[in-house]
């Protein structure tokens, strides 16, 4: 067997496991935990997000809304739970980054956490009344 066929053959067969894997990996239903108080922007993002993602994957996406400072009540029942893909999260990042230099958390962002994807971009403006002086 030359080497091309064999590299076939190897990439033929991640690819049969990856879909056994992914099979098994998407029957149980997923959480999406919110940082925010439902009915805010990120509960509503969120929320759609969770539909797409329900429709996409053929498994529910059960919202939950856990807010509270700096993230923390959100990320910490994130970082206890078993790490099976089953959770997911959003937060702010300039909190979730900030909050670690400032003071000590058990968790370190960019070691404990992975970014699945940027889903708004915002920049923000600061305003005064047209009539003040």
């Amino acid at each position: 067997m030359n080497f091309i066929k064999l590299a076939a053959a190897g990439v033929a067969a991640l690819g049969l496991s990856a879909g056994a894997a992914l099979a098994e990996w998407s029957e149980k239903p997923i959480t999406y935990v919110v940082s925010f108080g439902a009915g805010g922007n990120a509960d509503v993002v969120a929320r759609m997000n969770a539909e797409v993602l329900s429709e996409a994957l053929g498994v529910p996406v059960n919202v939950v809304n856990k807010p509270g400072g700096a993230h923390m009540p959100a990320t910490m029942s994130v970082l206890e739970t078993p790490a099976d893909g089953y959770t997911v999260f959003n937060w702010s990042p300039p909190s979730f980054m900030v909050v670690p230099l400032t003071r000590e958390t058990p968790y370190t962002p960019l070691e404990d956490f992975i970014p699945l994807y940027a889903g708004i971009s915002a920049s923000n403006a600061l305003y005064v009344r047209a009539d003040s002086p």
